[in-house]
This record gives C-alpha cells, sequence and structure tokens, in this order.
C-alpha cells in the first residue's frame, strides 16, 4: 500500500470514528444513499444495514459506506426500524412486540427483492439493537426463503437466545462479532434496561452466543487488538467504523 493510501485509509478511519461519535445529532445531515441502490448495483445482490437503536446516522452510514470502499458490488441500503428518534432507545430497544412487527416488514422487503431480482444474494447487516431485528426477520421468513448470509456487530440480545431458527433461513450462516471490552453499552446497559429480547443480563455482543449443537453454521470473531490498526478500540461504536467494516465485514458477506 503506497502511502498516499496509507494517508486515504487513516483518513477515512479518523473521519468514521469521529462522525461515529456524533450518532445523537440524527442522520438529518446525512446525504447517505443517492448513488448506492442503482439498477446495476440492485442487479448484483442486496445489503440491508440495520441500525443500533438510535435509528440513522453516522454509525450505519459508516457500515454502508465500509461496504461499498470493501468491494461490496450489490445494492446497500439502511432501513430504519426505529421511531426515528434517537432519545426513545429505551423503547427502541425493549418494544418486542413492535420490533417483530417491523422485522417482518423487513422480510417482506426481502421477499420482493427476491421476486424482481431471482438468485442475487440478499445480506443482512445488523449492529447492536439492529442485529435483534436481523434474527427476527429471519425468523419471519417463510420456511422456503432464506437469505445468503448475515453479519451481526454487537448483538443486543441475550448469550442463550436460541439462533436454530435463524440460522435454518440463511444459506451461509451468521457471523457474529462479540467484545467483552463492551461494557458501557452491552454489559451495564443491557444490565439496566434489559436486551433486545427481555433479559437483563450480559448482551451477547459483549459475551458471545453460547454456543449450541444446532447453531454449526454461526461463527464467532471475538475483538482482537490487531483491530486496533484498523480502529476499532474495542468499544460498542467502533464495529461501525468504515475501515473495519470494509477490511473484515464486507470479505466475509457470503462466506462462513
Amino acid at each position: 500500500m503506497s502511502l498516499f493510501q496509507n494517508i486515504i485509509r487513516a483518513w477515512r478511519g479518523l473521519h468514521s470514528a469521529a462522525a461515529g461519535l456524533a450518532f445523537p445529532l440524527g442522520g438529518w445531515w446525512l446525504g447517505f444513499g443517492a448513488s448506492t441502490s442503482d439498477d446495476d448495483r440492485l442487479d448484483k445482490g442486496l445489503a440491508i444495514v440495520l441500525p443500533g437503536i438510535e435509528g440513522f446516522g453516522p454509525l450505519n452510514c459508516n457500515i454502508a459506506c465500509g461496504l461499498i470502499d470493501g468491494g461490496f458490488p450489490g445494492a446497500v441500503i439502511v432501513h430504519d426500524w426505529t421511531t426515528g428518534v434517537w432519545p426513545l432507545f429505551t423503547l427502541h430497544l425493549r418494544a418486542e412486540t413492535t420490533n417483530r412487527r417491523r422485522a417482518e416488514e423487513i422480510a417482506q422487503l426481502v421477499l420482493d427483492y427476491q421476486c424482481e431480482f431471482p438468485g442475487r444474494p440478499v445480506h443482512l447487516v445488523g449492529h447492536s439493537g439492529g442485529a435483534a431485528i436481523a434474527v427476527w426477520t429471519l425468523e419471519a421468513l417463510p420456511e422456503t426463503a432464506s437469505v445468503c448470509s448475515v453479519v451481526l456487530l454487537g448483538a443486543a440480545l441475550s448469550p442463550s437466545y436460541c439462533l436454530a431458527k435463524a440460522l435454518s433461513r440463511t444459506e451461509k450462516g451468521i457471523w457474529h462479532f462479540w467484545s467483552p471490552l463492551d461494557i458501557l453499552f452491552l454489559a451495564a446497559g443491557t444490565l439496566l434496561f434489559g436486551t433486545a429480547d427481555g433479559r437483563h443480563t450480559i448482551a451477547a455482543g459483549c459475551s458471545g452466543f453460547k454456543r449450541r449443537r444446532e447453531c454449526d453454521r454461526l461463527r464467532q470473531c471475538c475483538y482482537h487488538p490487531r483491530m486496533l490498526r484498523q480502529f476499532h478500540f474495542g468499544g460498542h461504536l467502533s464495529w461501525a467504523n468504515s475501515v473495519f467494516v470494509a477490511e473484515e465485514i464486507a470479505p466475509r458477506l457470503g462466506t462462513i
């Protein structure tokens, strides 16, 4: 990698980290989306990015941009399943009945795409609370339908949550990225407010899912210090750094 490329990479990583800290501002000031879902990209596949409980904003836009920077050839859309008002984050986290209805809507979005573009791969990428929505979207799909692969980043689900049904709706399985350093959001936060599935416990995004025999296509990747060079500092927000996503997540879409 040339000096110029290293400078650009460093700028992208630092800019993404700084932008991620601005998530309380929401996404009204972001222009993402105009060139990522054109017909040419839609014909090559679809990646649906599901935000955390903060809703549409710089974190999930960084994820989407990272997928594109990492060479994903298909369309990338950010689907905001929340109310769009981030101070209602506890409602977004714990309204399981409403959230499952939102997941059913996303499942229908997947089916509509597959009807229009048969045979093209579909991927779900969910961050935090969005990881729970990704799992429930899989569960909402009919038995005859499936997506190619799913990536969960710091899942706000309980470690004992059974992923068997969700895994059965995937062709390549599920990647789950977790970090024991995610103390503020997925340890203290979920102990206090609860996980998306209603358990007051340390979330899977901080401890990993408990392995079950039926989850043989679940691949879990724990945070490693080597990720520091990808601008991932171990915390909850770093999963959304565009450099990390480009180098660690994009190459894994469709693999297990």
